[in-house]
């Protein structure tokens, strides 16, 4: 039986993906309505990769009963400020597209859909820091993204409750790996990104060193997912998701340490981040703590930018 991983190609999918066989899954169906092929070359004979849209819910139907799937991890959504210049289509694929996957999951008897949440449900953050959020605090999404995210959940939960579904969320604040700057529909110079601009020569400005963020690496987001679909019995559907909160300062100075040729500069405002959020249910139902510090994060990104460009590769 198989696991579908809808938007499998696309950032955090491809690291997903290659996680998931690292550990032991073996029938994994990748859907993307443009499948990012080079992204997964270098695994491509060890899965399937289907052409597909999120909004043919027929289609979603017929590639579940072919290649006979019995869980969903989804992926598939349209991110960043798109929403913001024409909504129509990110409602269309973050609402609609969503509600698909779950009645298609319904309609062919499959129970596990853990799909990607996210702490937009919450405010962005534009001050140095905030008290920390958990799953139950009042969600007040102040953008299309956000409030599609919401959206989300609620009909997750009606699924749960009226046909038995079992569907778990998971609200990731910022991840960063090779392949972020890259997404469709977002900055490439978000800060996360901001490492691996530096490295290929180019002037960067950090947040400032007082302001708190929490960088979580995309092979413990990976995890976290995979741990999600493995669990059973557990007491929530909604999981906030985080890396460990650092003063950027630290950030910075490391990677200045790290690129002694980049030119690093650093913003006298505050960047606009997501909130900050409490991670308990992630430590105590999902029995998650974070593998990669920042900077083993920062190295093991750097590394695979310098192979894809063909970079000398730096002794860690």
């Amino acid at each position: 039986m198989a696991i579908l991983i809808t938007g499998g190609s696309g950032f955090l999918g491809r690291h997903l993906v290659r996680h998931m066989l690292a550990a032991g899954e073996k029938d994994l169906i990748v859907l993307d309505a443009a499948p990012n092929r080079a992204a997964l070359a270098d695994v491509a004979s060890q899965i399937k990769i289907v052409p597909g849209d999120v909004l043919e819910p027929t289609a979603l139907i017929d590639t579940m009963q072919k290649y006979k799937v019995e869980g969903i991890i989804h992926l598939a959504y349209q991110l960043g400020t798109g929403g913001i210049r024409n909504p129509l289509p990110s409602i269309n694929v973050n609402c609609i597209g969503t509600t698909n996957i779950f009645e298609a999951a319904r309609l062919t008897g499959i129970k596990r859909v853990v799909y990607m949440s996210s702490v937009a449900v919450f405010p962005m953050r534009r001050t140095l820091t905030e008290p920390e959020l958990g799953e139950d605090d009042p969600p007040a999404p102040d953008s299309v993204y956000g409030a599609c995210k919401l959206f989300n959940e609620h009909i997750a939960s009606y699924y749960a409750s009226a046909y038995g579904l079992d569907p778990i969320g998971i609200r990731p604040t910022s991840v960063f790996g090779e392949g972020r700057g890259h997404r469709r529909g977002v900055d490439a110079d978000h800060f996360m990104v901001l490492p691996e601009l530096a490295l290929l020569g180019q002037p960067v400005t950090m947040p400032p060193d007082d302001q708190v963020s929490d960088w979580m690496y995309c092979l413990d987001a990976a995890e976290v997912f995979l741990r999600a679909y493995r669990a059973k019995n557990l007491k929530h559907r909604i999981f906030n998701m985080s890396g460990t909160p650092r003063r950027t300062g630290d950030i910075t100075a490391y990677l200045r340490e790290i690129l002694p040729q980049a030119s690093i500069s650093v913003s006298d405002k505050p960047f606009v981040m997501t909130s900050l959020v409490k991670t308990d249910r992630l430590r105590e139902e999902l029995d998650f703590t974070p593998q990669y510090t920042v900077e083993d994060g920062i190295l093991a990104y750097l590394s695979d930018v310098r192979k894809r460009e063909g970079m000398p590769l730096e002794p860690r």
